[in-house]
C-alpha cells in the first residue's frame, strides 16, 4: 500500500516580503530606472494631449469650412455673358468662384465665360 498523506485544511499567510520577492522582479524594467518609466509616461501624455488638441482643432476647422450647396440656374450662354459683364462693372478684382456664387452660375460656365471675354479683350485677368 502506498503511503497516504493527510494534510489538514489550514489558513496560509504570506508575508509581503515573501510575495514581493515573486511579484517585484518581473514588475521590474530590467534595462529602465523608475524615472526613464515615469519619463517616458509623461511624455506619451503630453503627445496625447497634442494629438487630441490638433485633432480637435482640425473638426473645428472643417466644420468652419463645410462645403456649401449651391443652386446653379440654367442660363443661355449670352444671358450668362451679359450678367458677368454687369456684375464685373460694379464688382472690380473679384475671383470666378465668387463671380458663379454671387450670380448662381456653374464654375464651368463663369470660367469659359471669363476665358472668351478676355480673348476679345474686354476684361483683363491678372
Amino acid at each position: 500500500m502506498s503511503p497516504f498523506y493527510y494534510y489538514p485544511p489550514c489558513e496560509i499567510r504570506a508575508t509581503p516580503a515573501f510575495v514581493n520577492q515573486f511579484i517585484v522582479p518581473s514588475m521590474q524594467y530590467p534595462s529602465e530606472s523608475l524615472e526613464e518609466v515615469r519619463r517616458k509616461y509623461e511624455i506619451s501624455l503630453i503627445n496625447e494631449k497634442m494629438i487630441n488638441t490638433q485633432l480637435r482643432e482640425k473638426i473645428e476647422n472643417f466644420q468652419k469650412y463645410q462645403p456649401k450647396i449651391m443652386v446653379v440656374k440654367e442660363v443661355a450662354m449670352e444671358d450668362a455673358r451679359e450678367m458677368i459683364l454687369d456684375y464685373l462693372k460694379s464688382n472690380r478684382n473679384v475671383y470666378t468662384s465668387k463671380i458663379a456664387s454671387d450670380l448662381s452660375l456653374s464654375i464651368e460656365t463663369v470660367l469659359e465665360i471669363i476665358s472668351s471675354l478676355n480673348k476679345a479683350g474686354r476684361i483683363e485677368i491678372e
